[in-house]
């Protein structure tokens, strides 16, 4: 039986967040993140994330004729990817 790990490395997911553009909400509080951090944090932030994610594919995303459904799945794929780190 293998036992979960307390911390969790989000440094794939800041690295993604490095390529937003600079006037994201998201992109500053990614940034903001230690490396690594409690599971249950990554867990009550994600949420967060998720949501500001959503708003920025409407707002900058959309002003700029990109697709915010083709950028949203793959913050989503980026976010659901997180967790294979400790498997």
């Amino acid at each position: 039986m293998s036992i979960m790990p307390t911390k969790l490395n989000i440094k794939k997911l800041k690295d993604f967040a490095a390529t937003m553009p600079r006037n994201s909400v998201l992109r500053d509080i990614l940034l903001s993140e230690t490396d690594e951090i409690d599971v249950s944090i990554f867990l009550d932030r994600l949420p967060i994330w998720l949501r500001l994610a959503e708003y920025f594919c409407e707002t900058t995303v959309s002003q700029k004729g990109y697709s915010a459904k083709l950028w949203f799945r793959r913050i989503t794929i980026d976010f659901m990817e997180v967790p294979k780190i400790w498997m």
